[in-house]
């Protein structure tokens, strides 16, 4: 992880450099032979990582201090271009004040010079202590920090003789693969059990590889372990002496033919006999391209079964192929599995007169794991050995450390703890991946965190490496990123939007502790936890918080998670966070506690990130000028009455959210100031806002992706025509609007989501034609005003996936024109939508529509379908349509949403 570290740091200090170079001039030098040292120095850092997580103590205090050295040099150089920036600004008013900056400046400049200098011996210093213990330098420093050696191979290798007698749930997935891999009808060349460690994949793989119709139904089989490293002529030669019969002779001279003579051979016997291949364990594309050369690509009488904690290796064995991931034990499968490991049914657990006070014990200690299946089989391992209550009640006060750990041996047998094996998958994470998986720590158990908005924390953060060339394309680097973590089974999908993006995701229970116990092994991150009076990541209560005071100033990253009693502003005006980068404070409830905005601006001024939600009333005072690193605030929840002028000088800001649910009338202030945000690329205002001046300039904020509730009244499309980045926007007025007229020639073709809302709208009718044909790649759509009518089909926006309409008091039935939209997945009329009383769905219409809600549609009273219209819907709602006789027999079937 200090690769990681040296890695983030030196990408900061670069794009400063870049951003910068005018306030470090004189230091340049010396910032750039640190940098120097530091790129050097990630050379021996691979090795150095992987000795320092196992015992070699130098190694780790080595790593500790290199860590440490990045972020000293970090601070030190972001501190000066602080300082050095406003003063350039403001101008020398005369002679004698032009000489005394000139003179401060320059022993400003020598002072800094000397520490970057002493930083930069420092780093020169541990690179030789690091060849002195034994590290080499290395060229490859994109892979994982931890391959996997001869004994881990042989620790985490698998044997398809070895039949689990305990064998529990699984059923419903047995059943599927069974069938996957012996139907005939729908043949699949390759079956794939992917998921997270811990889940049981290889021991369901056993059990297909050993179920009765599997063996009924294929005449040959093999089996071969592949894990992290492998050797892809070891495992042609060892599956294909499983598959075929050789003499002594015919297997000498196989071992010595060449790599392609014997993947021929292993082809061909595929080809020819009724085989099942199990691969299990693959853990990297690169591992599969090697060994696929052996296997057929067409359709055959063989089939072939990988496990695999990666479902891109699944997706590039065989993209037609089937991908089955299992799920967690219920808690009843949890029960009888934990109850066979723990050994119930021995006759000293029956005769200790216990069992009914040990049961309730182990029903609370389960409970720890959550439902994975190797969490289960360690605890239950553990308690197997166990023979009184009194030790079970020992186990239970230290449950999650046993279970993390497993150092647990009965009857000679070690059982490897949850926390190695799901560490195998952080290991084998490229360097660019860990921060982010980290970053995760920062959530609560079972927190759904929203993917666009955490994509835009990291790139805050500056884990999303790119150049000022590179900056249009970031988010969608960011969301790849987690992409890729997703398909690792590190994080897990919660909700899709209907364009097919993650939109929503949770961790694991267990991988959050993984993650929350490396963050804390790497000091990177604090985690203070009001709502559990737990300190998680140091085990401590909170009510010694003021003992980790010392330690929160240590680290970049502060996480809190309130509570309403929390004593936040307490804590704040007693830690010094000198080089505190980011703090995200998570306020389930709206807990007033907007007064710490003051102490929070006097004590953070390195802060990048700044997330402080359901705050209350919150007024930014006019010091938030110090922020000028910081590259995302939000304060969504919040009641945020007004921004200070001085917002405009936080330079760097990327992300402002400022959404409220205060439903009152006051509006919101925006100050002209914003438009001198230059990085600004996503901008989030309140329900209602107003400008403090008739016009926002917006030509020079030129990178906004996106803009949330502008009000319509001072909408300018001429200045709108210079986001030429615009990926959403959303518009508000709070009166009737006037016409959206679009100058000719303006075209907004990177719109992707428009949003057009005017309450007390009844009055007036607009015509949303020309803006409609200014955006002509939009597939959000969202209009609550009154429209005259719907715009002509070949005039309509063809490429529309969702469609919500609200308070459009349509007289005529939309359904003719919507029907007929190729691409539309999602509809909604809400509340006033259409006034008419008979609806028509016609032959054909609607192709892709799987999900409809007609809510408050009060004049609705016929809703006729025709037999081949709606063929694809899943999802009906309807709601608030009292007229409404009744819903059409052909969609009785469909399941209604609540």
């Amino acid at each position: 992880m200090a690769e990681v570290v040296v890695s983030v740091v030196t990408s900061k200090i670069l794009n400063l450099l870049a951003e910068e170079a005018k306030y470090l001039v004189g230091v340049q030098g010396q910032v750039e032979n640190a940098i120097h040292e530091l790129e050097d120095l990630r050379l021996f850092l691979k090795e150095a990582d992987e000795r320092a997580g196992g015992d070699d103590e130098r190694a780790r205090n080595c790593v500790g201090r290199i860590r440490e050295a990045a972020y000293d040099l970090e601070d030190v150089i972001v501190t000066f271009a602080r300082k050095a920036a406003p003063k350039r600004k403001r101008g020398i008013m005369n002679a004698m004040k032009r000489l005394a900056f000139i003179f401060d400046e320059g022993f400003a400049l020598h002072q800094i010079g000397s520490e970057i200098q002493r930083i930069s011996n420092e780093i020169s210093a541990l690179k030789q202590n690091l060849q002195e213990i034994g590290i080499r330098r290395s060229t490859d420093v994109t892979a994982g920090t931890s391959p996997d050696g001869s004994q881990t191979r042989q620790l985490r290798r698998a044997f398809s003789h070895t039949v689990d007698p305990d064998f529990v749930g699984f059923q419903a997935d047995t059943k599927k693969l069974v069938m996957y891999l012996t139907e005939d009808e729908k043949p699949h060349r390759v079956v794939s059990i992917c998921g997270m460690g811990g889940l049981g994949k290889t021991t369901l793989a056993r059990e297909i590889y050993h179920h009765q119709h599997i063996r009924s139904h294929f005449s040959r089989f093999a089996w071969a372990s592949i894990s992290q490293q492998c050797n892809v002529r070891d495992v042609w030669e060892g599956l294909l002496f499983k598959l075929s019969s050789f003499t002594m002779d015919e297997k000498i001279e196989i071992k010595n033919s060449s790599d392609d003579e014997v993947a021929k051979k292993l082809y061909q016997v595929q080809r020819d006999e009724k085989c099942l291949v199990i691969l299990d364990d693959i853990w990297n594309i690169q591992t599969w391209d090697s060994l696929k050369h052996a296997f057929p690509s067409e359709r055959t009488a063989s089939k072939l079964l990988l496990t695999t904690r990666y479902t891109e290796v699944a997706r590039s064995a065989d993209r037609d192929g089937i991908q089955h991931q299992p799920q967690c034990l219920d808690e009843k499968e949890g029960w009888e599995l934990f109850k066979k490991k723990a050994g119930f049914e021995r006759e000293i657990m029956t005769k200790s007169g216990n069992e009914k006070w040990m049961e309730e014990l182990g029903g609370q200690m389960l409970k720890h794991c959550h439902g994975l299946p190797l969490a289960i089989i360690v605890l239950g391992g553990l308690l197997s050995t166990k023979q009184t209550a009194y030790e079970w009640e020992r186990v239970r006060e230290n449950v999650e450390q046993y279970i993390s750990k497993g150092e647990i041996h009965g009857n000679g047998d070690s059982v490897l703890g949850v926390s190695w094996v799901l560490g195998l998958s952080f290991n084998d994470l490229p360097y660019h991946l860990k921060p982010c998986f980290l970053h995760l720590s920062h959530f609560a158990e079972d927190f759904e965190i929203r993917v666009k908005e955490l994509c835009q924390i990291w790139i805050a953060e500056g884990f999303i490496s790119s150049n000022q060339q590179d900056r249009s394309s970031i988010e969608e680097k960011a969301y790849q990123c987690f992409l890729e973590l997703v398909q690792r089974c590190m994080v897990q999908e919660a909700k899709r939007g209907w364009t097919g993006r993650i939109s929503t995701c949770r961790v694991h229970d267990l991988m959050r502790d993984l993650s929350l116990q490396k963050a804390q092994e790497q000091n990177f991150l604090q985690v203070i936890n009001f709502r559990n009076r737990i300190n998680e990541a140091s085990d401590s209560s909170t009510s010694g918080t003021s003992n980790h005071l010392m330690q929160i100033c240590k680290v970049r990253r502060l996480a809190i998670h309130l509570n309403n009693n929390a004593p936040l502003l307490s804590l704040i005006q007693k830690a010094e966070y000198a080089s505190l980068r980011s703090i995200l404070c998570f306020n389930p409830l709206w807990t007033p506690c907007g007064q710490v905005f003051g102490q929070l601006i006097n004590s953070f001024h390195m802060l990048r990130v700044l997330k402080f939600e359901n705050a209350g009333n919150v007024e930014l005072p006019i010091e938030i000028r110090e922020f000028v690193h910081l590259r995302f605030l939000s304060l969504n929840g919040s009641c945020v009455k007004q921004l200070p002028s001085s917002i405009g000088n936080l330079k760097c800001l990327e992300t402002l959210d400022l959404r409220t649910t205060d439903s009152s009338n006051i509006s919101f202030k925006i100050p002209s100031e914003i438009g001198k945000l230059r990085q600004l690329r996503h901008l989030y205002l309140p329900h209602r806002s107003v400008l403090r001046r008739n016009k926002l300039r917006l030509s020079n904020v030129s990178s906004l992706r996106t803009l949330v509730n502008f009000p319509m009244r001072h909408l300018d499309f001429n200045e709108l025509a210079h986001l030429t980045n615009l990926a959403k926007l959303k518009m508000f007025d709070d009166r009737s609007s006037r016409e959206l007229v679009v100058p000719a020639g303006i075209k907004f073709n990177q719109l992707e989501s428009l949003g057009i809302v005017v309450e007390n709208s009844a009055s007036v009718a607009v015509d949303v034609e020309p803006i409609l044909k200014s955006c002509s790649q939009v597939y959000k759509l969202h209009l609550a005003l009154k429209i005259q009518k719907l715009p002509e089909l070949d005039l309509f926006l063809k490429s529309l996936i969702k469609l919500v309409l609200v308070r459009t008091f349509l007289q005529d039935d939309p359904m003719s024109t919507l029907g007929n939209l190729p691409a539309l997945k999602v509809l909604g009329l809400f509340k006033f939508a259409f006034l008419g009383n008979e609806m028509v769905c016609s032959e054909g219409g609607f192709p892709a529509l799987e999900s409809l809600s007609l809510v408050e549609q009060y004049h609705l009273e016929e809703w006729r379908v025709m037999s081949t219209a709606l063929p694809r819907l899943r999802r009906l709602k309807i709601e608030g349509c009292n007229r409404l006789r009744n819903v059409p027999q052909r969609l009785q079937d469909i399941r209604f949403a609540n």
